[in-house]
């Protein structure tokens, strides 16, 4: 429970226990003036606050009592008593503005409530704003003990949360809440706590600074967060919706003292497009993601998805990740990197990168790898004698290195009559270079090629000669194929 609910509930308590302990003095003013300084020190020693008693008056049948807390924070309590059965009951008001209580400012509250009982049984309710937001409790007090304490928040805003918990005002948005707290007793006291999430947006540019991460624009989050809190641990469950992922956590467990969490987690991301700025990379489609979560001291995520057909198995083991792919559709991976679907074919294989040295490897084998109809493989197929998409290379692989913003790169499928080599591929992300040489083979002859230019704008050049002997019909299909894949590597980079 936050500090600023601690400190209210011992202030009522504080207060109507000792409407109780003075019930027996004198009912006249002048014992009342008496008992005021007592009540000045009883309470400032219960609260730790400058005390000023405005107003006490004791009778015979009810009580009066007005306070201000370090000039800031006001409190009215009319009880009315009956002697005989020692029972009370009676209406209390608290008033703040700009009261700070350990460093957190409870701004502008107004609390009305109710009490009723005997002093060794006593309920507690009351209803008004605090930190801005509606609030609504009720509680208990037996024999001393503070229990059943209910609390509600509604529409509490979030950036007074993360200043209550002394975080950056990274986001907006806000909150409701329902806290149940069996009792303050320290060693059985345990919070269950239902968080409703509306509406949370970030502040980009705090993002930026703190995390170097940019959020797409229409980022919004809501969900729902159940759990218990105890002195030491923190189990729930969370779930959360946004216009660009779905995310659940279960079994989520939290020890206060050592900083370890772990949970299984399922994220859903409905627009891969979203992320693309995010993550840098053109996206498109949707994944699911499921696994396990786990940091101590090093963060270890491990998980897989099926969404693209095929597995594929991760492990993020601190800086280091690492993933094994199965029988993956080529066609399904090149369209979630928004490439055109250029093969055929699954794929198996590894992948390795250091997110801190941006240093990483691929080896991929491509399994019955077949080019996908376009239109180079048409213009191929009007002088070759068979089509070039009908050919199933049986042995291929792609092997790729990064570096940074560099990526070296190489690839090589080999059929029985035909072969296609992608040979010192390099791609400089910073330097907006992209060269490579081509060689495609077929029988005894072989067309041979180069890329360079820019990634976005590539120039492709082709040597036919030997391949067809009329110069002129030589030079219209060289133009033609020129052409066609220099088109397909403009929409594929």
């Amino acid at each position: 429970m936050p500090t600023m609910k601690k400190f209210l509930i011992l202030l009522l308590v504080s207060l109507l226990a000792l409407v109780v302990i003075v019930a027996g003095i004198l009912f006249t003013q002048t014992g009342n003036d008496l008992v005021k300084p007592y009540l000045k020190t009883e309470l400032e020693k219960q609260i730790g606050l400058p005390v000023e008693v405005d107003t006490f008056k004791l009778r015979y049948d009810h009580t009066v009592l007005d306070i201000i807390i370090d000039k800031a924070l006001k409190v009215d309590v009319y009880s009315d008593f009956k002697l005989l059965d020692q029972s009370f009951d009676g209406t209390y008001v608290i008033y703040a503005n700009n009261f700070v209580y350990q460093k957190i400012n409870l701004k502008e509250a107004n609390i009305n409530g109710e009490f009723y009982g005997v002093p060794d049984d006593l309920y507690v309710n009351g209803k008004g704003t605090s930190f801005e937001a509606p609030i609504n409790y009720k509680l208990r007090v037996l024999k001393g003990d503070v229990q059943e304490i209910h609390i509600d928040l509604k529409e509490m805003p979030v950036a007074d949360i993360l200043t209550l918990a002394k975080q950056p005002a990274l986001a907006k948005g806000k909150v409701d809440a329902h806290l149940v707290i069996p009792t303050l007793v320290k060693e059985k006291m345990h919070t269950q706590a239902h968080v409703t999430l509306n509406g949370i947006t970030f502040n980009d540019a705090l993002m930026k600074k703190l995390y170097k991460v940019t959020l797409p624009k229409s980022f919004s989050l809501a969900g729902n967060i159940d759990a218990n809190l105890s002195d030491t641990h923190i189990v729930g469950k969370v779930d959360a919706k946004s216009n660009i992922a779905n995310v659940t956590l279960e079994n989520l467990k939290f020890n206060k003292n050592t900083k370890h969490v772990n949970s299984e987690y399922l994220i859903d991301i409905v627009n891969l497009k979203e992320l693309s700025g995010l993550l840098r990379t053109k996206l498109d489609g949707m994944i699911v993601l499921q696994g396990d979560i786990e940091k101590t001291d090093t963060l270890k995520v491990t998980g897989f998805t099926d969404s693209l057909g095929g597995k594929i198995n991760y492990k993020l083991l601190d800086k280091d990740f690492h993933s094994s792919i199965v029988a993956m559709p080529m066609q399904n991976m090149l369209k979630m990197f928004s490439f055109p679907a250029f093969v055929d074919s699954n794929t198996s294989g590894e992948i390795h990168y250091n997110l801190l040295s941006k240093k990483g490897h691929t080896k991929l084998s491509l399994a019955d790898f077949k080019l996908a109809p376009n239109d180079v493989t048409k213009t191929l197929g009007k002088v070759m004698p068979m089509n070039p998409t009908d050919i199933v290379f049986g042995a291929t692989s792609l092997e790729a290195n990064v570096d940074g913003d560099e990526v070296v790169y190489s690839l090589m499928a080999k059929a029985s009559e035909a072969s296609i080599s992608i040979g010192e591929g390099r791609i400089n992300k910073e330097k907006d270079t992209h060269e490579a040489k081509i060689e495609f083979g077929f029988n005894k002859y072989a067309i041979a090629g180069s890329i360079g230019g820019s990634i976005r704008q590539p120039k492709v050049g082709f040597d036919t000669q030997g391949f067809m002997e009329d110069q002129i019909l030589k030079n219209d299909f060289q133009d033609k194929v020129e052409k066609e894949v220099t088109r397909f590597l403009d929409r594929l980079f």
